[in-house]
């Protein structure tokens, strides 16, 4: 039996033949495979029948099983922002468009706050950067919620503590891809 990584490796191996003589059972468990930006979710047979990851698989006939992904990354260009959000790890990266920072070069901002809520209002994350006219560094923050929370990005200007400029992104309605 073959297993085909579909893209992903299993101890550095894009497919890994199962050396057992038909008919035999395997342990899939032990055969999880990985790929950058994605999860392993099941095996497929040539047919299109899923078998979990945890199975004790007995082929009908000597033949291959395909690695099943779904994605974990996934980018996001709105308006204002670019987001990179890891649903696997919910790392949520924000990197502010020169659009937006250059809107702030009129205001006194000196800092950019990023903070993550959950539906009820409950600070989950926050970072801060300076503010310089050249840029806003890209902040990552984490969110342990799904769906993912309400993102506030707010600029302040340090020497009276006033928001100069407020920025509220809904990320609940943002979908994940699936491969």
């Amino acid at each position: 039996m073959q297993l085909s990584g579909q893209g992903g490796t299993w101890d550095g191996l894009s497919d890994v033949t199962m050396d057992n003589p038909y008919p035999a059972s395997y342990s899939l468990v032990s055969y999880v495979f990985s790929r950058d930006g994605y999860v392993q979710v099941c095996w497929a047979d040539p047919d299109g029948k899923t078998i979990p990851l945890d199975a004790v698989y007995t082929p009908e006939q000597d033949s291959a099983l395909n690695a099943v992904w779904e994605r974990t990354v996934q980018s996001y260009g709105l308006a204002d922002f670019e987001l990179t959000v890891d649903y696997g790890s919910h790392n949520i990266r924000v990197t502010p468009k020169s659009s937006w920072v250059s809107s702030l070069s009129k205001t006194g901002a000196r800092t950019v706050i990023m903070a993550l809520y959950d539906s009820s209002g409950r600070m989950l994350d926050m970072a801060v950067t300076p503010y310089a006219s050249s840029g806003v560094s890209a902040l990552t923050l984490h969110s342990a919620s799904y769906p993912l929370p309400v993102l506030k990005v707010l600029a302040v200007d340090r020497r009276n503590c006033a928001v100069v400029k407020e920025t509220v992104l809904d990320l609940s309605k943002l979908k994940g891809d699936s491969d």
